[in-house]
């Protein structure tokens, strides 16, 4: 049962970096079929979804990561619990382009995830590689 689980999770993961099939198909379809996949899965955190960031439509291209929070990965651990969209930051990434990647104000990133410093000499310095960020609920 645990490697199952961890084997969903690490499926999900590669699908959040590399969600190559998923690019090609548009909105509702994309969000369809992943919704297979969350509902096999029996955590209550089933409906969320993770934002690829690698699409050229961010918004079409969205993974469970139901399975990744029943493995127990820290990457969502500081990630609100209503929070329904994430976007799990690639090497590069900085607040403003993952603001724009969502489709939001840089204003609502910082609002969304209380933690990551958003004033003075420290504007998003806490930006972590691999963790995942609220960007919608």
């Amino acid at each position: 049962m645990k490697f199952s689980i961890v084997a969903i999770a690490a499926l999900a993961m590669a699908a959040a970096v590399s969600a190559a099939p998923l690019e090609k198909r548009c909105g509702k379809h994309a969000a369809a079929a992943a919704e297979p996949a969350a509902e096999a899965s029996s955590n209550s955190d089933a409906a969320s979804y993770a934002s690829d960031s690698s699409s050229a439509d961010a918004k079409a291209a969205k993974v469970p990561i139901a399975a990744a929070k029943a493995a127990g990965w820290n990457l969502f651990s500081h990630v609100p619990s209503d929070c329904k969209y994430v976007h799990l930051v690639s090497d590069g990434d900085g607040c403003d382009t993952v603001a724009k990647n969502a489709g939001i104000p840089e204003s609502q990133l910082y609002s969304l995830n209380p933690g990551l410093h958003h004033a003075g000499d420290h504007m998003c310095d806490n930006l972590d590689t691999g963790k995942a960020y609220c960007v919608g609920k």
